[in-house]
């Protein structure tokens, strides 16, 4: 991945978190960063200083190195007051239990069958503990 940026690091925090982002119905290839993505993350409160293009760069970079990926949640497990949930997500054929979901576009998560979900994968999720470990 070269060097990872500061942009590197936000995005990847927030996929560790759970970022909610389509109702799109079609597949895309489990490589390609769709660009729904990028507009969602880009309209994001958090993101709305960024442009979209060095968005795309990173979340590339970081789908490349198999830090992150996309699940389509299947089912809504636990609605949690603040807003954010737990799902169980399809993904390449498998599937995952108790996936949380924290972000979205809006302020407001969107818990609902069909939507798109960009989640860390476990090594990315590791990376993201490990560097955000306040005691390095």
């Amino acid at each position: 991945m070269g060097n990872p940026t500061k942009l590197h690091i936000r995005l990847l925090k927030i996929a560790s978190e759970g970022f909610v982002w389509s109702t799109q119905k079609n597949r895309f290839p489990d490589k390609e960063i769709p660009g729904m993505l990028i507009a969602s993350i880009g309209s994001y409160r958090d993101f709305r200083d960024v442009d979209r293009d060095l968005i795309g760069v990173c979340l590339n970079d970081l789908m490349r190195n198999k830090l992150i990926q996309h699940w389509r949640i299947k089912e809504v497990t636990e609605r949690i007051p603040d807003d954010s949930f737990f799902c169980k997500g399809e993904w390449t054929n498998r599937n995952g239990a108790r996936i949380p979901a924290k972000h979205g576009p809006a302020i407001k998560v969107h818990a609902k069958e069909g939507l798109l979900l960009l989640r860390t994968s476990h090594f990315g999720q590791g990376l993201y503990y490990f560097i955000s470990d306040s005691n390095l």
